[in-house]
């Protein structure tokens, strides 16, 4: 069985998935991140990245932002309802 410190000296990445209740932070914690000088891929289900003006310049900088919402203006447009739903779908979970 490997260490973990084996494991992080070969892969500095942090992958995490951050799902819950609505305004628990996810968003502001998710990219506060930056600030301490990671690099971020925001997925954007929901539209509600407006916490990013809370950052400084150099740490926007260091965002990249993909969105997920689903085409249309409707109230449920949310991108993550799809997501969980192929999920539930899906007998087999894959990942590296």
């Amino acid at each position: 069985m490997a260490k973990i410190n084996t494991a992080l000296a070969k892969d500095t990445q942090v992958r995490a998935l951050l799902y819950g209740q609505a305004m628990t932070r996810k968003t502001w914690w998710a990219l506060r991140a930056a600030e301490e000088g990671f690099n971020i891929i925001y997925w954007d289900f929901d539209a509600n990245y407006q916490v990013a003006n809370n950052l400084s310049e150099e740490a926007r900088d260091r965002i990249s932002i993909i969105d997920a919402r689903l085409p249309g203006e409707t109230v449920d447009n949310n991108g993550a309802l799809l997501l969980a739903k192929c999920l539930e779908a899906s007998t087999n979970l894959l990942y590296d």
